[in-house]
């Protein structure tokens, strides 16, 4: 299980999967991909996730199909970088 716990994130998937999600969640989009704007994850199960996006003037609690996703996390600002 990958609880998620408010950690923020950006997800990149092919475009059949793209327009099955919300359109105001779409920060980039081509041809083939698209990159969702930054969210918070919720909490994911799965490949069944529910995340929270801003929509305008409020957050809203959005489900998604992240099974075939790339997951993008913020690298803490106090990480090591291994040389």
């Amino acid at each position: 299980m990958n609880i998620g716990g408010g950690k923020n994130f950006v997800a990149i998937d092919e475009i059949k999967q793209c327009n099955s999600w919300p359109s105001f969640i779409i920060s980039k989009k081509d041809k083939n991909s698209c990159i969702t704007k930054e969210g918070k994850l919720i909490i994911q199960l799965g490949s069944r996730a529910y995340a929270l996006f801003k929509g305008g003037q409020q957050d809203k609690v959005v489900s998604l199909d992240l099974s075939k996703s790339s997951i993008v996390t913020n690298v803490p600002k106090n990480h090591i970088r291994l040389q």
